[in-house]
């Protein structure tokens, strides 16, 4: 049972993942890597 205070919520969710090659140590690369393939999921 699903708490009152939890009622108002939305009953949808939606949910991503993305699976890529890391750079190790370049996290500006990373998240560039990562913004791309949202992008392309979201086209």
């Amino acid at each position: 049972m699903i708490p009152e205070r939890y009622a108002s919520y939305e009953k949808v969710v939606i949910v991503g993942a993305a699976n890529f090659t890391p750079i190790p140590g370049d996290k500006a690369a990373n998240l560039a890597k990562i913004e791309a393939n949202l992008r392309e999921a979201a086209s």
